[in-house]
């Protein structure tokens, strides 16, 4: 059976949509009911820099893949 990687590509970019989402809705509780002030803001900003530089460093290295290529899982012992 042979399973072309971009596959995975389209995986882990329905992954990140599924994070955007969960992420949106935290960083919209956060603002919406947490402490006012820098109690509840430098958390938030925090949680989305953290994010950002993770999603960030992925897609570098994802750039770096050949995606043409082909996995066979017939190969597997």
């Amino acid at each position: 059976m042979r399973i072309p990687i971009s596959i995975f590509l389209a995986i882990w970019a329905v992954f990140m949509l599924v994070f955007l989402a969960t992420s949106s809705l935290t960083v919209f509780q956060m603002k919406k009911y947490g402490i006012r002030g820098p109690g509840a803001s430098l958390p938030t900003a925090i949680f989305i820099g953290v994010s950002c530089v993770v999603f960030i460093a992925t897609a570098i290295s994802l750039l770096t893949v050949n995606w043409t290529l082909v996995f066979d899982l017939g190969s597997l012992p």
